[in-house]
């Protein structure tokens, strides 16, 4: 799982997935990123996070349901 404070498009979680592929080995990967939206109305870099869902309680939730979704290829 990786965690960006930014749009997840051909970021750091692009080159995770890449390489994670070419090992051909049944590892679940993905993204905890802002969406793909302007921030508006922002009051601070706490605001932010919050709003995006990349609180440390967040990125626990997404791990937790990474490890508990059927493994697909």
């Amino acid at each position: 799982m990786t965690v960006e404070e930014h749009w997840a498009v051909d970021e750091l979680g692009s080159a995770v997935a890449e390489a994670v592929c070419s090992l051909r080995a049944d590892i679940r990967c993905g993204p905890v990123a802002v969406a793909d939206h302007f921030a508006t109305g922002s009051v601070g870099h706490g605001h932010l996070v919050s709003r995006n869902g990349i609180t440390a309680e967040a990125v626990v939730a997404h791990v937790k349901t990474a490890l508990h979704a059927p493994f697909s290829v």
